[in-house]
C-alpha cells in the first residue's frame, strides 16, 4: 500500500512501476479475501498506460477468475480474451495457453460446445506444457456435463484430468455429478464424500451435499435433513462474505467499463495540446528558416573570402611576374649603359636626361623621382651609377666630379635621404625605378 501511494504522484512518469505495484497489491488483497479493494488495484493497473503486457495479462486473468466465481461467464470470456492478447504480445507461451484454457472453461460453463472444442483443440495441438493439456481435459469434462449431458465422456475426461491432478476437487465433483446422472449412486456418493472432506470451496461443498442428500440410500430421514441443513448453511456462507464481495468487485468493474469520458476536459486538453503543437511547429519552422539563412550567409561570406583570397593570390603572382620582368629589363638597360664607350661624357648633367630617355624611360623616371626626395644633381647621378652597378668608387668619383675619399660618406648620406642604408641602396633604387607610385 505504501509503494502504491508513493508511486501515485509519479504514475505518468513511471507507469510500469505503478502498474506492477497495483497488481501485486491486488494479489495480496485477494489472498486476504478482499476482492473489492483488489479490483480497485486491478482497475488502476489497467489505466496505468504501462507497456508491460505480462502484467496486464495477469491482471485480466485475475479479473476473469472473479467473473467466473459469480458466474459472469460472458464478461469473463471477454476479459480472458484480452489476457490472451496481452500474453501473446509478451511472447509468454505458458501464460498464453493458460488463458486459452480459461477461455475453454468459460465457454464450457456457458454451454458453448463449439468454442470449447476449438480452444481445447488449440491447446492439444500447439501447447507443449503437459499440465495445461490436462487442464484442457477438465474443460472437456465440464462441457460434456453441462452442454451435452454426456456423462460417460464427462467421466472419461475427468479421470484423464485426475491422473495429473489427483487431489483436485474439480475432477471429483464432475465425476460425482456424472455418476449421479447415470444413476450409479454409490459411485456418485463416494466421490461426493471426497469432495466434501477435502475442498474449501463453498460452491463445491454445496454441490457435494446435494448429491449426498439425494443419492445416498443408506441415510435415514434425519441424516438427509441434516445434510440439507448443512447445504443451506454453505449456501448462506457463500452468499454472505465471499460471494457478495466478489459481486461488489465486479460491480466496480462494470461501473468502470460503463463510465463515460469527461468530454469537456478531453476537449480542453486536446485544444491545449493542439495549440502547443501548432506554436511549437511555427517556432521550430522559424528557427529552421533563420538557421538556414544564417548558414547561407555564412557560406556566402566564406565563399567571398575564399574568392578574395584566390584573387589576391593571382594578383600577387601576376604582380611578382610583372615586377620580375621589369627588373630584368632594367638589368639589361644597366648592362647596356655599363658597356657605353663614352660613359664619362654621358654622365654630364646636360646629357643625363637625354641618355636616360634613350636608354630606358625607367632611368628618367628614377631621376625624376629621386629629385622628389630632396637629392641634388650629384646625388641623383650617384644613385643612377649605383643602380647601373659595375663601377668602382674611383670611377664614380670621376663621373660625378667628387673626391674619391668622400664617396662613401656621400653614399651613406644619400641612402639616408631615401630611407635606407648603403648596403641596401641599390635594391631600394631598383624598387623605386620599377614600382610605380
Amino acid at each position: 500500500a505504501e509503494t502504491v501511494n508513493a508511486l501515485k504522484p509519479f504514475r505518468w512518469i513511471y507507469p510500469t512501476d505503478y502498474a506492477r505495484a497495483n497488481y501485486y497489491y491486488g494479489k495480496l488483497l485477494r489472498k486476504h479475501k478482499n476482492e473489492t479493494d483488489a479490483m480497485r488495484c486491478f482497475i488502476e493497473t489497467l489505466h496505468s498506460h504501462t507497456t508491460d503486457h505480462s502484467i496486464l495479462g495477469r491482471t485480466y486473468s485475475n479479473i476473469g477468475e472473479i467473473c467466473d466465481y459469480i458466474k459472469k461467464y460472458d464478461m469473463g470470456y471477454d476479459i480472458f480474451l484480452k489476457a490472451c492478447e496481452c500474453f501473446k504480445k509478451a511472447k509468454d507461451s505458458t501464460l498464453y495457453y493458460g488463458a486459452i484454457y480459461n477461455l475453454s472453461l468459460e465457454t464450457a460453463a456457458s454451454c458453448q460446445k463449439e468454442k470449447t472444442l476449438f480452444y481445447t483443440q488449440i491447446i492439444e495441438q500447439n501447447c507443449k506444457d503437459s499440465s495445461i493439456i490436462n487442464l484442457a481435459y477438465l474443460s472437456k469434462a465440464t462441457m460434456y456435463y453441462f452442454c451435452c449431458k454426456q456423462y460417460d465422456s464427462t467421466i472419461y475426461y475427468a479421470e484423464k484430468f485426475l491422473q495429473q491432478f489427483p487431489n483436485d476437487a474439480n475432477g471429483y465433483i464432475l465425476k460425482a455429478q456424472a455418476f449421479s446422472g447415470l444413476g450409479e449412486k454409490d459411485s456418485a456418493v463416494y466421490y461426493a464424500e471426497i469432495v466434501y472432506k477435502t475442498t474449501d470451496s463453498a460452491k463445491k461443498k454445496y454441490n457435494a451435499l446435494y448429491i449426498l442428500s439425494h443419492d445416498d440410500t443408506s441415510l435415514n430421514k434425519d441424516d438427509v435433513l441434516k445434510l440439507t441443513s448443512d447445504r443451506e448453511d454453505v449456501h448462506r456462507h457463500e452468499l454472505d462474505p465471499q460471494y457478495i464481495d466478489k459481486a461488489k468487485a465486479i460491480q466496480l468493474l462494470e461501473q468502470d467499463l460503463n463510465r463515460k469520458p469527461n468530454y469537456p476536459l478531453i476537449i480542453i486538453i486536446a485544444a491545449a495540446l493542439t495549440a502547443f503543437t501548432v506554436v511549437t511547429a511555427i517556432t521550430a519552422k522559424r528557427i529552421r528558416k533563420k538557421q538556414k539563412r544564417l548558414k547561407h550567409e555564412q557560406l556566402s561570406v566564406k565563399e567571398r573570402q575564399k574568392k578574395l583570397e584566390r584573387d589576391a593570390a593571382i594578383y600577387e603572382r601576376q604582380r611578382n611576374e610583372y615586377l620580375s620582368k621589369l627588373k630584368m629589363q632594367l638589368e639589361d638597360t644597366c648592362r647596356a649603359i655599363r658597356e657605353t664607350q663614352d660613359l664619362k661624357n654621358t654622365m654630364k648633367w646636360e646629357f643625363f636626361d637625354e641618355m636616360c630617355a634613350v636608354a630606358d624611360l625607367r632611368l628618367m623616371n628614377i631621376a625624376t623621382r629621386l629629385k622628389s626626395f630632396g637629392l641634388n644633381e650629384r646625388e641623383v647621378r650617384l644613385c643612377v651609377l649605383v643602380m647601373i652597378d659595375g663601377f668602382s668608387g674611383k670611377e664614380i668619383a670621376q663621373n660625378i666630379n667628387y673626391a674619391e675619399s668622400g664617396i662613401r660618406s656621400l653614399k651613406s648620406k644619400t641612402a639616408k635621404k631615401i630611407g635606407t642604408d648603403s648596403k641596401n641602396l641599390r635594391k631600394t633604387l631598383q624598387n623605386i625605378a620599377i614600382i610605380p607610385d
